[in-house]
């Protein structure tokens, strides 16, 4: 292990051998001491950043797969260690916890966070090295938090939400930037292979990029590291809860009387709203699969999620089951009611003057006769499913349905979200606008923004979040192939209901993303056959004046709707309509026209994600799982590249920015040769291999059996 300590000119001395003694010189200063008073829980963090970082190498060995580390970097505040071995880790880490111990205080544990960026990575190699108190995990193989001793490793990625390179961007005090290019990963190295001074730097940078941050979020945090939250959700999480849950006794009980009436009341009613969930809808137009189309246009919402937020009415009572035993019941309980219930759909049919669907094959629990257009039903003598009234009402103007017939039926009184909702929705649209652009604003402008586009993600957080077991004697992930019983997702209901800190109603997250969907329908039913392509918040269509009224009429249609609800609280409605840096209005919930200025020359789509079209300033490509700048390189090398951007199209793994992960769980020891042609050592105890690979285009046989019918027959 090695140290890089400063001199007092600023340069950096020669490296020196690092032991136990420099390191609670470095550690055991002023700042580190301050640090223990810093108090979360039962817990003392320290308040002095770290970071760690790993180099590897994949290869094959006899034809197995194989990945190694050769060098790791870990950084305390400015200063970066380095060690080329698991053994030398192991001993940098042990020495901290023994440092740790010995200034323990009696019922007061001492623990340090080291941060991570993709702690993924680095722990499938390092897993088996350490041992381990507790592992927290949402998803297999993907820990946020990993406890060994007093030290505890955190994930930064899942904290900021970005690459090591846009954080490196977004520091106020850019000290170390993240480096590009001066580390060629195809090189094999291993543990004694020549790590060069750009190599070194490299690396060195990529730690205190990150110690750099958690210094920024420490002082953010008024000087607590132990507030920093895991997620970055975390951030909206707590601003919301806040303003939901106040210091003011009076405010605060009288928020949890609310919320406290607001209850799931069994397994079969949360089930129920499970299966009503969706996401954004991304699809194509089947008319325009593959054709090279002129003149396209794209409209998107400003803050869609947001502004459903705003305007919309969501289940403010628990829920009641009913039965539904007429037509009349049916439609005065969805006159009147938020509803989520099971439906049976026969002879469904897209109605002569819709050219998509809207109905996901993979949330139908039957499904007979279906015609399916990529994950979309067209076509079906029969099928169940599970829908808000907000989904049965596009699904009645997207369909022409021979009979229906309605399961489960639970209601809800409806009613606007809580006030101090709506004014932190509003407060962070107002500070994303008007920080936008503003010099010495950058960091802060990108938190307001990437919590507004949270405050959706905090909804839909499942009240049933199991943690992923982890063996810590073994260090291995436990193979569970969890259902988890109806007994225990009842215990976990009871706890979210009976919770103090709740602030939030699971259903209001399953209510966002369906009136976000109903909103883009408008749009794509509007537009008829000039729609091309939708994805979640966004249209592409031509003929961009016939369509003009509908764009106004629905902004006004939705000015209308968030005017209401701020009026119904008394919020000035202007606070919907802040200005920008050049003093320009942002409407919130509004079509903007990207492409008013500027419509695509040429557009084509061969379905969801994958597209290409090119604008003044050249081509862009979205190909799911390929690099934008390498991808469009390589289509821009061809002929053609409209004409190549078909079923069957190959990029090669160079061009393509795929990487294959392999996951291997078992040692493996050998040598093998690196670049400079020295023989080298590995040893691992789990391990991930990475392999560049290329890209084929490909559309499946059913969908491709749809288009060739579709337009050859027209059999719907």
């Amino acid at each position: 292990m090695i140290v890089e300590l400063k001199k007092k000119g600023g340069k950096i001395s020669l490296p020196l051998y690092l032991n136990k003694s420099i390191l609670e010189k470095i550690i055991g200063d002023r700042d580190y001491k301050l640090a223990k008073k810093r108090k979360s829980g039962n817990l003392y963090y320290s308040n002095i950043p770290q970071a760690f970082d790993i180099e590897t190498s994949s290869l094959y060995d006899e034809g197995e797969k194989v990945g190694t580390m050769y060098l790791w970097s870990f950084a305390i505040r400015d200063i970066p260690i380095y060690g080329r071995t698991w053994k030398e880790f192991q001993d940098l880490i042990s020495w901290i916890n023994d440092i740790l111990e010995s200034d323990s205080e009696d019922l007061i544990e001492n623990r340090c966070l080291i941060f991570v960026h993709n702690l993924s990575y680095e722990f499938q190699f390092m897993r088996k090295w350490l041992s381990w108190d507790s592992v927290f995990a949402r998803t297999s193989r993907e820990p946020i938090t990993a406890v060994s001793g007093h030290v505890e490793f955190r994930d930064s990625l899942i904290l900021t939400g970005k690459s090591l390179n846009s954080v490196s961007k977004d520091l106020r005090d850019q000290t170390y930037v993240k480096l590009m290019g001066d580390l060629d990963y195809r090189l094999k190295r291993g543990c004694t292979t020549t790590i060069h001074p750009k190599e070194r730097k490299y690396s060195r940078n990529d730690v205190l990029v990150l110690t750099e941050l958690i210094k920024e979020k420490i002082e953010d945090e008024g000087g607590s590291i132990a507030k920093i939250p895991l997620t970055n959700t975390g951030y909206v999480r707590r601003f919301v809860r806040r303003a939901c849950l106040p210091n003011d006794k009076k405010e605060r009980g009288k928020y949890s009387h609310f919320i406290h009436s607001l209850n799931i009341g069994s397994v079969e009613e949360f089930n129920l709203m499970t299966r009503a969930f969706q996401g954004g809808f991304t699809h194509a137009n089947y008319l325009w699969v593959g054709e090279k189309l002129s003149d396209v246009n794209s409209i998107d919402f400003t803050s869609s999620y947001p502004a459903q937020i705003l305007s919309k009415k969501y289940p403010m009572s628990s829920g009641e089951k009913v039965e539904i035993k007429s037509s009349d019941d049916l439609n005065r309980y969805l006159a009147n009611y938020c509803c989520i219930f099971d439906v049976e759909l026969s002879g469904v049919k897209i109605k002569g003057s819709v050219y998509d669907g809207i109905i996901s094959d993979s949330k139908c629990s039957i499904l007979e006769g279906g015609v399916i257009n990529n994950g979309r039903v067209m076509k079906a003598d029969k099928l169940v499913t599970t829908v808000t009234d907000v989904d049965y009402d596009s699904i009645l103007h997207f369909y022409d349905i021979e009979h229906i017939s309605i399961g489960t039926f639970y209601i809800y009184k409806k009613g606007y979200l809580p006030k101090p909702i709506i004014e932190c929705t509003l407060n962070l649209y107002g500070a994303k606008t008007t920080l936008k652009g503003v010099k010495g604003s950058e960091v802060e402008y990108m938190l307001k923004k990437g919590m507004l586009n949270s405050v959706y993600g905090m909804m839909v957080t499942s009240p049933i979040n199991l943690e992923i077991p982890f063996d810590t004697d073994t260090g291995d992930w436990v193979d569970d192939e969890t259902t988890i019983s109806d007994t225990k997702i009842s215990d976990l209901l009871d706890k979210y209901n009976s919770s103090w800190n709740r602030f939030l109603f699971y259903p209001w997250g399953v209510f966002v993303t369906a009136y976000a969907r109903q909103a883009l329908y408008t749009g794509i039913l509007s537009m008829g056959e000039d729609y091309v392509y939708s994805d979640t918040d966004s249209i592409k269509f031509l003929n961009l004046e016939k369509h003009l009224n509908y764009i106004k009429s629905y902004d006004d249609f939705i000015v209308e709707q968030i005017t209401e609800v701020l009026n119904y609280y008394g919020i000035d409605p202007e606070d919907q309509r802040p200005k920008n840096q050049k003093g320009s209005t942002k409407q919130i919930g509004v079509w903007d026209i990207e492409t008013e200025d500027d419509p695509y020359k040429h557009f084509k789509t061969l379905g969801a994600k994958r597209y290409i079209y090119d604008q003044s300033d050249g081509l862009h490509i979205t190909i799911a799982g390929v690099s934008k700048v390498k991808g469009k390189e390589y289509l821009e090398s061809q002929k053609d590249p409209f004409e190549a951007f078909k079923s069957g199209l190959e990029i090669d793994s160079e061009h393509s920015g795929k990487l294959t992960h392999t996951y291997i769980d078992e040692p493996k020891k050998g040598y093998f040769y690196d670049y400079e042609g020295v023989k080298q050592e590995y040893d691992e105890k789990s391990f991930i291999h990475l392999e560049q690979s290329g890209y084929k285009m490909t559309l499946s046989y059913e969908f491709e059996h749809f288009l060739s019918d579709m337009k050859e027959w027209n059999y719907i």
